[in-house]
C-alpha cells in the first residue's frame, strides 16, 4: 500500500465520511420533511457507501488482508465473519430491492456517487489512517 494520499483524496474521504454519518443520523428527518427526491438521493448515497464497503472488505480478505476484519481468536472470529455477512446482506438487498421497485434517477445517480466517493476518498484515507498507526 501506498504510504502517501493526495490532497483531494483527504478531503474526499473526510467529508465524504461525515455526510455519510450526517445522512444517517438525520435520515429520519429528511424522510418527514415529504420531499421523495431528498429522501432517494439520501437514501442512495447511505446504501451506496454501504456496498462500497462491502465490496472493499470482500475484496480485501481475497486480496489476503483478511487480518484486518477477522478476529484471530475462535469465538471472534465467527462474530465478525456474521457481522461481516449482515454488511455485504445488507447492502445487496438493499441495492436490488431499491433498483427492482423504484428506478428513481435520484436513487441510482446518488448510489453511484457513495460508491464513487467511498472508493476514491474515503478507503484510501482509512488505509492511510490506519498505515500512520503502525
Amino acid at each position: 500500500m501506498n504510504k502517501t494520499i493526495e490532497w483531494w483524496q483527504v478531503q474526499l474521504g473526510f467529508w465524504g465520511g461525515m455526510a455519510w454519518v450526517v445522512l444517517i443520523i438525520l435520515l429520519n428527518s429528511i424522510n418527514m420533511i415529504g420531499i421523495p427526491i431528498i429522501s432517494l438521493a439520501s437514501a442512495g448515497y447511505i446504501l451506496g457507501v454501504l456496498a462500497s464497503a462491502a465490496g472493499y472488505i470482500f475484496f480485501e480478505i481475497f486480496a489476503g488482508r483478511s487480518f484486518k476484519f477477522i478476529a484471530k481468536e475462535p469465538k471472534l472470529r465467527i462474530v465478525s465473519l456474521i457481522c461481516l455477512a449482515i454488511i455485504a446482506l445488507f447492502a445487496f438487498i438493499g441495492f436490488i430491492a431499491r433498483i427492482s421497485h423504484d428506478s428513481s434517477y435520484f436513487y441510482i445517480v446518488f448510489f453511484i456517487v457513495g460508491c464513487v466517493i467511498a472508493n476514491r476518498g474515503i478507503w484510501p484515507f482509512l488505509n492511510y489512517m490506519d498505515e500512520m498507526q503502525h
